[in-house]
């Protein structure tokens, strides 16, 4: 599984990738999230790897490590 932070909107329809979604764990309010050194308002899991487009487009960060 794969995971990224959302840092620059919250979850919804639109602002993320749907293809591969297993999980949405939104945040109450937007907390300091250590392991990025920023700001999120979600950590969003997959059942794949995101392109570099998609996390570029999204503006999303990925969690710390290659797969989680």
């Amino acid at each position: 599984m794969y995971s990224y932070y959302m840092t620059q909107r919250p979850p919804q329809i639109g602002a993320m990738p749907r293809k591969g979604l297993v999980e949405i764990d939104e945040f109450d309010g937007k907390p300091f999230i250590e392991e990025i050194g920023w700001d999120a308002w979600a950590k969003i899991t997959y059942d794949r790897e995101l392109t570099p487009d998609e996390v570029s487009d999204y503006e999303l960060i990925p969690a710390k490590g290659a797969e989680k």
